[in-house]
């Protein structure tokens, strides 16, 4: 159970009805996800609809929010509209088993483009105006008036890097009282301790140390994903970067930039550990920060797509296969196959316990944990992220006291909840264990565990078995067949955050 709790599932479902079938399933599209709690999940749809849950059960929903453009961990929803709200999460306790969440208020701040939170009570943004606003606990509220035309921004130690619309880099403290201009044609920037690397649209990359004037270290670069950036503590920063001729240079930032290698695709510092992939999908690493593919003290392994991790890491090979390293000298620990992709939620700065979710080619999904041995033995299927689908009965909406359950990928009705509400009389046969509804003249009847059903004791067959959940004592059937059976017209509407079937006679 507690690696239940910890798991985050993404396996998403939705019901699409065919003609000749109860529902067909389909990937949810989901925009991010993320562990708030030690049981408590949230997940953010492409449609806007923020759900969170405190498990994979869908009975466990504690909060849904709809017309969400993004959301923040620290616990800010910014609305599609530009409105911003906080959500206040309870700790569970003795009296209360699980985390639970609600919207605290909707916050004084409208007409939001971008949101950056800092804290929970400090933040900053920039409105739709291009105007960088927030407030922060200590210095106040920034003065607005010298920090307009502002498309991106960042935060660190108290100071404000802001890149206006035309391109050029500012820093300013948080009043906002002054504005320091550092550099112009910025395309994009990364911060450590305060000091700064700068990427500018020509491909000029600089380095540049709080309040001093920026230095050029690279050139023909095309953006930030190709730069590592990390504080060495003997040497001040540790700087790898990849242009766009693949060539790999090494350095400092108090030190000459001299190139490692060619035909390199990307590369990974972990720790002390650098890992350079080339385009031919070999990955070298080596515990120096400069990568000699001639040296005895570098390793390479063949036929890699990508590696993915921060304590240890995962290798991700040509042929879907995943090792784990958690020695970098060591060969990598076979874990799992058929992977597309893999995605890691990182449990914060000084932490082990990473998760890690294994995307499959067929789909699905698969976890482990951290501090487990890797090795996922089974996908965890949600169904709290699945797209509501609402019964209409004669334009009435049903409202289910038993959800709709996802069989062999087949919507799954309640029988008696379903039929008594479309007027039928329902039955119970318990020595032939069969359901049955009667409606004008018409008798329907389901066996339970067989896949056929009889309409005045002629059989026809379906692709699913009827069955009784045991747990909640109800029997389930697929909708369309019964409906049809007694006569009524079956339609089905897939709508972008709800999918409806309407039952008329």
């Amino acid at each position: 159970m507690k690696k239940l709790r910890r798991a985050l599932i993404l396996f998403f479902t939705l019901c699409i009805l065919t003609p000749n079938a109860s529902a067909n399933a389909a990937n949810l599209p989901i925009k991010d996800s993320w562990i708030l709690k030690e049981d408590l999940i949230a997940v953010l749809r492409e449609n806007g609809s923020l759900i969170f849950s405190n498990s994979i059960d869908s009975e466990n929903i504690i909060l849904s929010v709809d017309n969400v453009a993004e959301f923040y961990p620290s616990g800010v929803i910014l609305y599609q509209n530009g409105d911003i709200a906080t959500l206040e999460i309870k700790e569970k306790s003795y009296f209360n088993k699980h985390t639970t969440c609600k919207i605290e208020n909707i916050a004084t701040e409208k007409n939001v483009k971008k949101f950056f939170p800092i804290s929970k009570f400090d933040y900053i943004y920039i409105d739709n105006n291009n105007v960088l606003k927030g407030k922060n606990s200590y210095s106040g509220e920034i003065n607005s008036e010298i920090m307009k035309d502002v498309r991106d921004c960042y935060y660190c130690n108290n100071l404000l890097y802001a890149i206006t619309t035309n391109d050029v880099l500012y820093s300013t403290d948080f009043s906002g009282n002054t504005k320091n201009e550092i550099l112009s044609n910025v395309r994009d920037i990364k911060i450590a301790n305060g000091d700064l690397l700068i990427l500018r649209n020509n491909g000029d990359l600089y380095f540049c140390k709080k309040n001093e004037v920026p230095n050029r270290i690279g050139t023909n670069i095309e953006n930030m994903n190709k730069v590592v950036f990390e504080s060495t503590h003997t040497s001040g920063y540790g700087i790898e970067f990849v242009n766009k001729n693949g060539e790999y240079y090494v350095g400092t930032s108090i030190s000459e930039f001299k190139k490692s290698a060619d035909n390199i695709k990307d590369v990974y510092r972990f720790g002390k550990n650098i890992y350079a992939l080339t385009n031919d999908n070999i990955l070298y690493h080596s515990e120096h920060y400069a990568i000699d593919f001639t040296s005895n003290q570098s390793y390479k392994t063949e036929n890699v797509e990508k590696i993915i991790g921060k304590n240890d890491y995962f290798v991700l090979k040509t042929d879907n296969k995943v090792y784990v390293n958690k020695n970098a000298w060591k060969k990598g620990n076979y874990v799992t196959e058929n992977v597309k992709d893999i995605i890691v939620y990182d449990s914060g700065p000084g932490t082990d316990d990473d998760r890690y979710l294994f995307l499959k080619n067929d789909g699905t999904l698969y976890a482990a944990y951290g501090e487990d041995s890797y090795v996922p033995t089974k996908p965890f299927i949600t169904s709290f992220c699945q797209k509501p689908t609402n019964v209409m009965i004669n334009n009435t909406k049903l409202e289910l006291t038993a959800k709709i359950q996802i069989v062999n990928n087949r919507s799954m009705y309640p029988f008696r909840e379903c039929l008594e509400s479309m007027g039928a009389t329902v039955l119970w046969d318990s020595t032939n264990k069969t359901a049955i509804g009667e409606y004008n003249g018409i008798t329907i009847e389901f066996p339970i565990g067989k896949s056929e059903y009889f309409i005045n004791g002629v059989k026809y067959q379906m692709d699913v078995p009827s069955f009784i959940d045991d747990s909640i004592g109800r029997t389930y059937i697929p909708i369309r067949y019964a409906a049809e059976g007694l006569g009524f017209t079956v339609d089905w509407k897939e709508n972008i955050s709800e999918n409806i079937i309407s039952i008329y006679h």
